[in-house]
């Protein structure tokens, strides 16, 4: 155990994170009603699918979209990125449980006086590979019959961008430019990708089979 113990505190430090600094006042969110509700639903599901303790005050897992249309403080459309706040109930999620973040930096900037997720670095860095994603949610849960990545990551290591990438183009079904996708995380969830509302609606149709819990322990 003690060996055990050892190499996984040694792979840890190994991890990349990235910090984040408050570069301004907050930015209101559009109202993305359509992917909130998405939001809501799958939540809903993690929590059917997920232990709850009686007194919790952390919510696992998170919900980023990708700005397309500006805002009237900006010069030009910023492309800004939207990230859950941490610790924000999933279940009751709307415009207020978002903070703005500056896409394309290497410290995670956000408006505001709330954090953003802890996996926002993650999320920053699949839009800027994945430029027809303009949606991603992220749960302690797992897709049914989707690609696992190789290796375990911690949340926030961005380690898991490679991860995820690979096994997007490990195969026929995705592509670097796709409007959808869909990986498991071993050891950690799953993260999704959608283009569309369209593809948001789709997703909603099968969202109380779509997702199955995780075996614990896990081997990983």
């Amino acid at each position: 155990m003690g060996h055990a113990i050892a190499d996984r505190v040694k792979y840890l430090s190994t991890i990349t994170r990235v910090g984040s600094v408050r570069v301004s006042d907050a930015i209101e969110a559009p109202d993305e009603s359509e992917f909130f509700e998405f939001v809501r639903a799958s939540a809903e599901q993690f929590s059917d699918l997920i232990p709850t303790p009686s007194e919790n005050n952390r919510f696992l897992g998170n919900a980023s979209f990708r700005c397309r249309h500006g805002f009237p403080s900006f010069r030009s459309d910023s492309g800004k990125i939207f990230v859950s706040k941490r610790n924000v109930d999933k279940e009751f999620i709307g415009r207020d449980g978002f903070v703005a973040i500056n896409p394309d930096v290497s410290v995670v900037e956000y408006y505001g006086d709330h954090k953003p997720s802890v996996d926002t670095p993650v999320h920053l860095r699949l839009y800027s590979r994945c430029s027809k994603i303009n949606y991603m949610i992220h749960g302690h849960v797992y897709i049914k019959d989707v690609r696992m990545t190789r290796n375990n990551v911690p949340c926030g290591g961005l380690e898991e961008v490679n991860e995820v990438m690979e096994a997007l183009n490990g195969g026929p079904i995705y592509a670097f430019n796709s409007e959808v996708f869909e990986v498991n995380l071993k050891g950690h969830g799953f993260i999704a990708g959608f283009s569309q509302v369209r593809h948001l609606q789709e997703a909603m149709k099968s969202i109380q089979y779509k997702f199955k819990a995780r075996v614990f322990p896990e081997r990983i």
